[in-house]
């Protein structure tokens, strides 16, 4: 099992959540979805022999949201190593 953090962009209501949450838990290999409304995430346990964190993104647009992948603190690099998310505002 895997856990990945994503960031969830267009939310406006506290249902915004609950669709996103509830589409992603249809997903196979989707063991459990915990959206934040407050920090704009979804944190998603899954199977990862069974979806990937790709189908998980295209998933969040097709609800109508942004998804810009993995949410990652700007003091550590992006998982794949190539670019890194500016600090600050």
């Amino acid at each position: 099992m895997k856990r990945a953090t994503l960031e969830v962009g267009g939310l406006v209501a506290m249902l915004d959540c609950l669709v996103v949450e509830k589409r992603l838990r249809t997903l196979p290999g989707v063991i459990a979805v915990d959206m934040n409304a407050t920090s704009t995430t979804a944190t998603v346990a899954y199977d990862e022999t069974r979806t990937d964190i790709e189908t998980i993104r295209s998933e969040i647009e097709a609800c109508g949201f942004h998804c810009r992948g993995e949410s990652v603190p700007c003091h550590i690099c992006v998982p794949n190593g190539t670019v890194r998310r500016p600090c600050g505002p």
